[in-house]
């Protein structure tokens, strides 16, 4: 599974997944501000299944 990350463009981002999964790939987008880090740490705990990376 691969998280791509945006803050603004959720198309863009939509459309990287979608070339992710035709290409037999696993991936999702998620809305992050870069800017905060605990943010970023809490998204990673959330994408990871709880598990901090």
């Amino acid at each position: 599974m691969v998280a791509i990350t945006y803050n603004s463009s959720a198309d863009l981002a939509e459309l990287v997944v979608k070339s992710i999964q035709e290409a037999g790939g696993s991936a999702l987008a998620v809305r992050i501000d870069a800017a905060d880090r605990a943010y970023i740490t809490g998204a990673t705990i959330n994408v990871d299944g709880g598990n901090a990376a």
